[in-house]
């Protein structure tokens, strides 16, 4: 993998330095700080945490969990536009184009792989699937890394060597009471997929996909006044070296 340096300004000002060797890292202990865990947002549509992530070798971050509560929300699949929307995080992961199936309203945009896991939704009511999903969904993103299954990590990918390196990730799932659970990295908040998988387990994720970590991890969030954001790489500093952006993104807007 190249060296990525990445100097850039970050929205509404200020800067950071981002360098991609150094979030790919072997794995060092993290102590993720669930007492000091503090609530940041929260309405009768979404609640928003903030999980202290601490490490010796490393400075302080953070990873964020979003709570969209039931029913509360219209979930879809886009490959355009996805900031004009009160939610949105990266999907797919890419190479030359989107791997695995893209379906936008009804239409295929990227055909279907073998296995892996598919968000699917057509509606207020997504659902995830493994392996297979039936035809009938309109909108569907599909992933190869099943995180969480029925409230168990998967540890036969958490014991593989990419897996234990420390970089951004993102995981979308759904807990007992049909919320949808998204974690996702903040500043410096390097995760293993064991450790944000353990996060959503934490926080009531029953099923969980993994997509697209490290510099792809992009979502934003509005509810009311309310505004959040998070890119691992803003855009500007994509074009500059060359990273191309997200081809798919998972999106929803209130009712």
């Amino acid at each position: 993998m190249k060296t990525i340096i990445v100097s850039l300004i970050i929205l509404l000002g200020g800067y950071t330095t981002y360098n991609e060797t150094a979030l790919l890292t072997p794995p060092t202990k993290n102590i993720t700080n669930f007492s000091n865990s503090t609530l940041e947002h929260t309405s009768d549509k979404c609640d928003v945490y903030n999980v202290p992530v601490s490490n010796s070798k490393r400075l302080n971050g953070s990873v964020y969990v979003i709570v969209l509560k039931k029913n509360q929300m219209n979930f879809k699949v886009t490959n355009t536009n996805e900031t004009s929307n009160d939610f949105y995080m990266n999907s797919n992961f890419f190479a030359n184009g989107p791997i695995g199936e893209v379906k936008i309203d009804g239409e295929t945009k990227n055909r279907k792989k073998l296995g892996g896991g598919f968000f699917t939704s057509n509606g207020n009511s997504p659902k995830l699937y493994f392996n297979s999903r039936p035809n009938s969904v309109k909108n569907s993103s599909q992933t190869h890394l099943i995180g969480i299954k029925n409230g168990v990590i998967n540890n036969r990918i958490c014991k593989q060597r990419w897996a234990k390196l420390k970089t951004y990730r993102i995981l979308i799932g759904k807990d007992k009471n049909n919320n949808i659970i998204v974690i996702h990295s903040g500043n410096g908040g390097f995760q293993t997929i064991k450790d944000v998988c353990e996060i959503g387990v934490k926080y009531g994720v029953i099923n969980g996909l993994l997509f697209d970590g490290g510099s792809s991890v992009d979502v934003g969030l509005k509810d009311g006044f309310y505004y959040h954001t998070f890119q691992s790489v803003s855009t500007i500093s994509k074009k500059l070296v060359g990273i191309h952006k997200p081809y798919t993104y998972i999106i929803g807007n209130f009712n």
